[in-house]
């Protein structure tokens, strides 16, 4: 009796020593359970058994390998935001930065703004779009500044529009102005509202005016638009290189500015039959068809006098005689030709009006 007691006591203790083995020795079922998750224990065909971790979306894994991290339920996927869309706690799609969604004020400004949210956009492909602006995204949408206005002096300014460039301030320096944006300087017109001598001097540097001399110094006012630089009126070895007029080349000859000296298309006229030609540096020339001939008599100052009638044969008194026409006027003529013999006895009268005039200035 004694034997069996003790017989039902010894297995009693080994029922419940491998129940607590079996608890204590499967912490893997115990971490399934604590997940929130299902542990079950299924039966192989052989008969063996193993526990397994059954999770809330249907899928299971061993318990063993979900413990030690191998295996579990199925994560899900957040999809990527696309261009213009709120960030949020998602991801920008590739190609896209997150980006500060604001928008310039009324007058332009970009001002900070407190808790704005971020969306996605492709800022810095080169084209201002979804949702950019030239506050969130300056590298895309940078604003150029167009003819006549002015670059502050800020961060990330704008550039001037193609085309233009960017002059100093007509009154330099202007606090807070970077510049004025302008395709006009170099046109030869200062314009008043964006150039001055101080940003384009070339447009608009003091110029000299109709009549007024200048003279051809790197540096100095040249003539204004539309006059020409001519020589002065007479040769002179002074600082003027000249005088500032429009008028040379109009056909009339303006005694206060032209002269025969800087200005011979207006200036220099021809001498007609019968007058004189004086002697003078860059005499005047006979009128076509004439040839100088030289006075009746000599005379001081007087080179000769324009004339075709010599060799006509008739000896006209009023300016011909034996000495400068002898062809017409010498009672024996000449048995060469008319003009030939003309021209001969004026080459002749000439040469000894030359002689004389010396010889006068001599004695004198």
């Amino acid at each position: 009796m004694a034997t069996k007691t003790l017989l039902a006591v010894y297995c009693i203790v080994l029922l419940t020593l491998s129940s607590f083995a079996f608890a204590i020795a499967n912490p893997a079922a115990t971490y399934c359970v604590e997940q929130g998750y299902k542990n079950e224990i299924k039966t192989a065909a052989d008969g063996s058994q193993s526990g397994v971790c059954v999770f809330s979306d249907g899928t299971s894994c061993d318990d063993w390998k979900f413990f030690r991290g191998e295996c579990g339920p199925a994560k899900k996927t957040i999809p990527c935001k696309k261009g213009g869309e709120g960030v949020g706690a998602g991801t920008c799609c590739k190609g896209l930065v997150p980006i500060v969604d604001k928008t310039p004020g009324k007058s332009g400004e970009c001002a900070m703004t407190v808790g704005a949210s971020q969306i996605c956009a492709a800022c810095g492909n080169g084209v201002c779009d979804n949702g950019e602006n030239k506050c969130n995204c300056p590298r895309d949408c940078k604003l150029c500044k167009k003819e006549g206005e002015s670059v502050p002096v800020v961060p990330n300014a704008p550039d001037c529009c193609k085309g233009l460039t960017l002059l100093k301030p007509q009154k330099f320096p202007f606090v807070g102005v970077k510049g004025i944006c302008s395709a006009k300087c170099g046109n030869s017109v200062c314009d008043t509202g964006t150039e001055s001598e101080s940003n384009c001097p070339k447009d608009c540097a003091p110029c000299k005016k109709e009549g007024e001399s200048s003279v051809n110094i790197p540096g100095t006012p040249k003539c204004c638009a539309g006059l020409k630089l001519i020589k002065p009126r007479v040769f002179s070895s002074g600082s003027a290189s000249g005088i500032c007029t429009a008028k040379c080349g109009d056909g009339k000859c303006d005694a206060k500015k032209e002269s025969a000296f800087n200005c011979p298309e207006d200036c220099v006229t021809c001498k007609k039959s019968g007058e004189s030609i004086p002697s003078v540096r860059d005499p005047p020339k006979c009128c076509k068809g004439l040839s100088i001939m030289a006075p009746k008599e000599p005379l001081l100052g007087i080179k000769g006098l324009c004339w075709g009638k010599c060799g006509d044969g008739t000896c006209d008194g009023k300016y011909e005689n034996s000495r400068n026409c002898a062809f017409d006027c010498s009672k024996k003529k000449s048995s060469s030709t008319p003009l030939a013999a003309a021209q001969s006895a004026s080459n002749q009268a000439l040469s000894s009006n030359q002689t004389a005039s010396a010889n006068k200035t001599v004695t004198a």
